[in-house]
């Protein structure tokens, strides 16, 4: 069972011949259920059914469409089933968790409280070390662990679904499973959510820097620039109002004088 996972929907397990399904809900199921039964578990209920394609409503009491549906994904007759009975479910944290260790091997004697099985923990959130604060402005994205998501300027991520997709990833199941903390950090990337057109020049055709503002010069004229960053001997920079950059520059014969465009 180690490396395998439970998922939503299914039977994940039988104990003493019972069959138990597995089920992800916003809410805990922390109660059996009857006709009639209403509150936050049971809407959690019927939206994870909705979510898994049954024919169920979406709101409501518990009835006996959502009773059967219930027994129907058990495998169970449903023509005598009154009840969603609480011990007949494994809940789950998240819609596939993956099963890190099996704690109750087949055959095993279990009690209540016994541990079936540990599945990696889900992700809260993702917080990025050392964010850069001098980032070229602008709606940015981190690539990390097989998502794209959303990142605030303070390097955190907080959307719901990209936080469950990650913790899916076998770069999170493994730093969560991870002895040495050294091997437990995930490497991303942070990136511009709509990429700008850079031109890479000389570091010395760039003067007249003013922080981010600079120019460079061609045969005939000044071009006022934007400076996005410099790596490996280049400065990359973007014109200043739009337009086009061009082909070639030239250095200037005095590095200290002002810009002029034209």
């Amino acid at each position: 069972m180690t490396g395998g996972s439970f998922t939503s929907g299914t039977v994940a397990a039988a104990i003493d011949g019972v069959e138990l399904l597995a089920l992800s809900t916003t809410t805990p199921l922390w109660r059996s259920l009857t006709v009639g039964d209403t509150g936050d578990d049971v809407e959690a209920l019927r939206t994870e059914m909705v979510r898994l394609g049954v024919d169920v409503a979406s709101t409501g009491a518990v009835d006996a469409e959502l009773i059967n549906a219930f027994t129907s994904l058990l495998g169970s007759n449903s023509a005598n089933a009154t009840t969603i009975p609480l011990e007949r479910i494994l809940w789950l944290p998240s819609s596939e968790a993956h099963i890190v260790s099996c704690d109750a091997p087949l055959g095993a004697t279990v009690d209540t409280g016994t541990p079936l099985a540990t599945v990696a923990g889900l992700i809260n959130g993702i917080q990025v070390l050392d964010f850069p604060t001098d980032l070229v402005p602008g709606e940015h994205v981190l690539e990390v662990a097989g998502i794209t998501a959303p990142v605030n300027e303070s390097g955190a991520v907080t959307d719901a679904a990209a936080l469950e997709a990650a913790g899916q990833s076998s770069q999170w199941l493994s730093a969560s499973t991870a002895e040495n903390p050294a091997d437990a950090a995930i490497s991303g990337v942070v990136a511009l959510t709509v990429p700008v057109s850079v031109a890479a020049v000389a570091p010395a055709a760039v003067f007249a820097v003013d922080g981010t503002s600079a120019c460079i010069a061609t045969a005939d004229t000044d071009i006022a620039v934007t400076v996005i960053g410099s790596r490996l001997g280049k400065t990359y920079v973007e014109p200043a109002a739009g337009g086009e950059l061009p082909a070639t520059v030239t250095a200037p014969s005095d590095p200290r004088r002002d810009c002029n465009p034209q």
